[in-house]
This record gives C-alpha cells, sequence and structure tokens, in this order.
C-alpha cells in the first residue's frame, strides 16, 4: 500500500468513528428522554398516590362517623375503581421500564 492509499483508509476509518459517536450521542440522548419521562411519570403517580391515601384517610374517617349502608357501597366502588386506577398506572410503569 501506498502512503495515499494509508491515508484514505484512515481518513474513512476517522468518518466510520465520527459516525459511530454521533450515532451513540443520538443514542444516549433518546435514552435520557426516556429516563426523564419515566421520573415525570413517577412523579405524577407518587403525587396520585399520595391525594388518594388523603382521600381514603378521609373515607376512613367518614365510615367512623357513620355512613348509611347506600354511602358505603358507593364508597366502596369509589375505592375499588380508583385502586383499579392505580394498578393500570403500576402497570404501565412497569412496562415502560422493560
Amino acid at each position: 500500500m501506498t502512503q495515499g492509499q494509508y491515508i484514505i483508509q484512515l481518513e474513512q476509518r476517522v468518518k466510520q468513528l465520527k459516525q459511530q459517536v454521533e450515532t451513540g450521542k443520538n443514542a444516549e440522548k433518546e435514552w435520557e428522554e426516556k429516563c426523564q419521562k419515566l421520573e415525570d411519570e413517577k412523579l405524577t403517580l407518587e403525587n396520585k398516590i399520595a391525594n388518594l391515601e388523603k382521600e381514603y384517610q378521609k373515607l376512613t374517617l367518614a365510615k367512623a362517623i357513620g355512613l348509611t349502608e347506600q354511602q358505603k357501597k358507593d364508597n366502596h366502588l369509589m375505592l375499588t375503581h380508583l385502586i383499579a386506577e392505580i394498578d393500570k398506572c403500576l402497570k404501565l410503569l412497569k412496562e415502560s421500564n422493560l
């Protein structure tokens, strides 16, 4: 091989390495965006859980005070629905972590 051929070969290799670095930077940026999205989602879910816990405490207090049977059934249905929503959120979060 001549010196010119070595230079061409080195230039091609440098170009390939630059492309690999750029690809790596893009992948890293995508992962950072995904991580940020998951962090945001986690905070949202944590806030939702905190709100639901407060609501549960209120309902527990209301139950202790004494509610009609229909009110108890309504509260039970609402709590069941909220728990199902939490389960869905946790499932989505778990799936997005894969």
